[in-house]
């Protein structure tokens, strides 16, 4: 077994770590590169870092492992240096067996997952929802996607009363005028409301900055208005969204940008109210789970012995 992501399990036997060294830049190397791929047709699309990259990854992969025959398994989002990786380890040998771990929870819009790479031979991903999307327009293989219990999220918490803030700022006065127009439209307070930074976000200015205008202007600002039971996410909603459905049935979301915005047509387990120019109402309709789990921090082993 070959492990290519942060797990490392209790028994090493047989198992291989592989990690990338800093590297230093190479002027000569990008003229090589750049001369080898100008007259290709398709040279837009190879003359780039990450297809750059992806192939040298690739190609060190081959040369360490091309006298080893194993199974892969690799957390899996279809990105080039994935697929390169895939590549390599069937040619290396037919019987060389690749599976793919979806790690992600539903979000919006999963464009980057469109079928294109026939040799993998298993997808495991982690509610029923997410393999019928993924097999209704995506275009996979239903006998390539199986459901298993998660691997990442054993357990979710809990949190109602949260503000989360996006991972990128790049429009703070309309997330807080848009706060505004909703708080009062409801008629609600979140004066005992927290926030959310993303970990590597911490000490950035502009999240610094929104999370203090937002404690300014709405969480220390007493009121005589009902308190919200709601979390609140503020622009893209990457897994958040469907982590606050899973524990709290309904989430408000503040985003201008519509291919952020859950849509009921493509998740149908998910009512989506628009009741306000950028401002939207998740809820989940049924008790089909948008995250299978159970609980357990083992359930690699499962994968294993399938």
């Amino acid at each position: 077994m070959i492990s290519l992501d942060n797990y490392i399990p209790k028994k090493l036997d047989n198992i291989t770590i592989v990690y990338k060294y800093n590297s230093f830049y190479n002027p000569l190397y990008l003229l090589n590169y750049f001369i080898k791929n100008f007259y290709k047709k398709n040279f837009i699309h190879n003359f780039n870092n990450t297809l750059n990259f992806s192939n040298i990854y690739a190609n060190l992969f081959y040369k360490v492992f091309k006298n080893h025959k194993f199974n892969l398994y690799l957390p899996f989002e279809n990105r080039p240096h994935q697929n390169l990786i895939i590549d390599a380890t069937k040619k290396i040998s037919k019987n060389n067996k690749v599976f793919g771990y979806y790690h992600r929870m539903p979000e919006p819009l999963q464009s980057e997952m469109f079928y294109k790479n026939s040799l993998l031979d298993k997808l495991f991903v982690c509610s029923k929802i997410q393999k019928n999307v993924f097999c209704k327009l995506f275009n996979w293989p239903e006998s390539k996607i199986k459901i298993i219990n998660s691997i990442r999220y054993p357990i979710l918490l809990k949190r109602k009363n949260y503000i989360f803030l996006p991972f990128n700022i790049k429009k703070d006065n309309l997330f807080a005028q848009n706060l505004k127009s909703y708080l009062e439209k409801t008629k609600s307070s979140i004066h005992n409301f927290k926030i959310s930074i993303h970990p590597l976000k911490k000490k950035n200015k502009a999240h610094v900055a929104l999370s203090e205008k937002i404690k300014k202007e709405f969480i220390k600002t007493k009121s005589n208005k009902k308190n919200l039971n709601l979390p609140i996410i503020l622009g893209e909603p990457g897994s958040t969204a469907s982590e606050m459905l899973e524990t709290n049935k309904c989430v408000v979301h503040i985003s201008d940008n519509y291919l952020d915005i859950f849509s009921g047509k493509i998740w149908k387990n998910i009512k989506v109210q628009n009741i306000h120019k950028n401002i939207f109402i998740y809820k989940k309709k049924n008790e089909q789970t948008l995250l299978k789990r159970n609980g357990r921090l083992d359930n690699f082993s499962d994968i294993l012995r399938n």
